[in-house]
């Protein structure tokens, strides 16, 4: 069976179903009517919105933005021309040409600058500087102590200075600025300066 064939038997078939009085063509017989029923309301509502545009007047538009703009400018070109005329007529615009010769880069006219400004000085400027820190004691390490009745002797290593010096009572080191005060088994007790430190045995 060719498509031609196949074609017109479909139409048979649907033709006759549209013929019977069964459900089946009754639902077929009542979508086609609802299908050419919209198809009238489309090609309507078509027409009417055609019409409504064919009735519409054309806009128009009115103004020319260039010839309101130049018409804007000649209105206020009066108050230009008089602003030029005063600041052409002024004293000191006058002055100033004729100083220079209109040539201002001859330097004929020298315009002078206005003096800096010198902030006073702080408060802190006119006192002295604070006195340096005083220097710290050198490391001292003890290594022996000998007590012996009234006399006694220690042992030790003073940073920067010979390793294994032996220390008495008034012993000063530290280019004389520390000095040995009192030693017990315990340990030595040196002055730095003004301040008083006691340095134990290192045990062992």
């Amino acid at each position: 069976m060719s498509r031609r064939e196949a074609l017109a038997n479909d139409w048979r078939n649907l033709s006759f179903r549209f013929r019977q009085a069964t459900p089946a063509g009754r639902r077929l017989r009542f979508g086609l009517f609802l299908l050419l029923f919209a198809l009238v309301g489309l090609e309507a509502g078509v027409l009417r919105e055609l019409w409504r545009l064919k009735a519409e007047e054309p806009r128009v538009l009115r103004g020319n933005p260039a010839a309101e703009e130049m018409k804007a400018f000649q209105e206020r070109l009066p108050q230009q021309r008089a602003f030029l005329e005063h600041r052409g007529r002024s004293l000191q615009t006058a002055q100033l040409a004729e100083a220079v010769g209109r040539r201002p880069f001859d330097g004929g006219v020298t315009v002078p600058l206005p003096a800096p400004e010198i902030p006073p000085e702080p408060a802190w400027a006119n006192q002295p500087p604070p006195p340096p820190p005083e220097p710290l004691p050198p490391l001292i390490t003890l290594k022996a102590v000998m007590v012996l009745g009234n006399k006694a002797a220690a042992v030790a290593d003073i940073e920067g200075e010979a390793p294994a010096r032996i220390l008495r009572v008034g012993t000063e080191f530290g280019s004389g600025q520390g000095r040995v005060v009192r030693i017990t088994p315990e340990g030595v007790r040196i002055k730095w300066r003004s301040r008083i430190e006691d340095i134990g045995l290192q045990p062992y």
